[in-house]
């Protein structure tokens, strides 16, 4: 009886010890793809940013001028 109870103790645990893990890589996974979403974000800011000052040099704009664009329209999406 007393090898019966330490075999199903042992089970359990094994059970136990599996189904953490496999919960826990569960929640690695939608790290990473939260991971990977935010990279894509912010790549496609970067582009955005890189876009503008391509836009301010083709149109030999001053670069206080386009300061204030972007902290008004910086201001409109964060408040």
């Amino acid at each position: 009886m007393a090898s019966q109870e330490g075999k199903n103790f042992l089970v359990t645990n094994l059970v136990a010890e599996v189904a953490h893990s496999y919960y826990e890589l569960l929640a690695l996974d939608n790290q990473l793809k939260n991971l990977e979403q935010n990279i894509s974000i912010q790549q496609n800011g970067l582009e955005m940013v890189k876009q503008l000052l391509f836009v301010q040099e083709q149109l030999h704009l001053p670069s206080d001028v386009m300061k204030r664009k972007w902290q008004k329209t910086k201001a409109k999406y964060t408040n």
